[in-house]
């Protein structure tokens, strides 16, 4: 794919035409599944389904439906909108000395970069930590007292969504349940820690690589392996807390892995 681009957008203005296609379809993506989220609240319309994720089992952490747009998963929409929010930067730091209107080419990139911002937020995704890490990076291009405030607040943030990433990549968290036993004045926390259905298929694929160490199953073999190293002691919680059965069978998401 990068040969192609860099063999057919081989000049500046087809180059910024491309940055401004990808930008336009994140801004737009991002638009219409802000528009899905809020008439969700206001109307309770099932017809904004295909648009937003709502997982029973996640409610009690995540208690706001999450964006989507017409992607298959949240995380593919959050990925999509991290590109474009890079690439609607890269477009100001380009135009900014060179546009006439500087107050609406100001005013389109704040409102064009907040949407696509509160969007990724909204996608509730773990792929939060690295847009935010390039949110970060962005904003030391930029002067000025607001800005290195911004910096400090955004940095706060990275380090927390990182550390959820983190802790939701290992660990399911949900159901988190809060008790409040106001006779004896106390507020306790239960947090699930069974495994993650993001970990579990690595745990399996090391198990497979145990046995195949030099070849591995094969590209397309992983699911077909999959039941064999199948654990009842991992799947009994796991399972039961996402509400799926026990012996259902993940993709890894990652061609290596897989291999």
């Amino acid at each position: 794919l990068f040969v192609i681009i860099t063999d057919v957008i081989n000049t500046k203005k087809k180059f910024t035409g491309l940055l401004i296609s990808y930008s336009l379809s994140s801004i737009i993506a991002a638009g219409v599944g802000l528009v899905a989220f809020i008439c969700n609240f206001v109307l309770h319309s099932a017809s904004l389904s295909p648009l937003l994720l709502s997982y029973p089992a996640e409610r009690s952490l995540l208690f706001f439906p999450r964006i989507k747009y017409l992607f298959y998963t949240t995380n593919m929409f959050a990925s999509f909108e991290h590109v474009g929010v890079v690439l609607i930067f890269s477009l100001f730091f380009f135009y900014r000395n060179r546009i006439k209107h500087k107050f609406i080419f100001n005013s389109l990139f704040l409102l064009s970069s907040v949407m696509v911002i509160v969007a990724l937020f909204l996608a509730g995704s773990q792929t939060l930590a690295g847009a935010m890490i390039s949110i970060f990076m962005i904003l030391l291009l930029f002067e000025g007292r607001f800005f290195t405030s911004l910096r400090y607040i955004t940095f706060l943030v990275v380090v927390l969504v990182t550390f959820f990433a983190f802790s939701a990549t290992i660990w399911m968290l949900y159901p988190l349940e809060v008790d409040n036993n106001k006779n004896e004045k106390l507020i306790s926390i239960q947090l699930n820690y069974a495994y993650s259905h993001h970990i579990i298929p690595s745990m399996y694929a090391f198990s497979m690589f145990k046995e195949h160490p030099i070849l591995g199953v094969g590209i397309g073999n992983f699911g077909v392996q999959y039941p064999k190293y199948i654990n009842m002691d991992i799947e009994r919680l796991s399972s039961s807390r996402m509400e799926v059965k026990s012996d259902r069978i993940l993709d890894p998401h990652n061609s290596y892995t897989g291999a």
